[in-house]
C-alpha cells in the first residue's frame, strides 16, 4: 500500500516503462532494507507485533 501510494501521490502509478517499474521495485526494496535495520538497532519488536502483544 504504501509504495503503491506514493507512485498514485506523484502521479506514476499508470502506463510506465518496464525499466521504472523494475527500477522503482528495486528502490523500494532497498529503502525498506535500511528502514528495517533502522528500526531494528531503535526497537527490540516490530511495530505490528508490539500492538498484537
Amino acid at each position: 500500500m504504501v509504495g503503491l501510494g506514493f507512485l498514485a501521490l506523484i502521479g506514476r502509478f499508470e502506463n510506465q516503462t518496464h525499466a521504472f517499474a523494475m527500477l522503482y521495485a528495486v528502490g523500494f526494496f532497498l529503502f525498506s532494507i535500511v528502514l528495517t535495520l533502522v528500526w531494528r538497532r531503535w526497537f527490540e519488536r516490530g511495530p505490528l507485533e508490539s500492538l498484537i502483544r
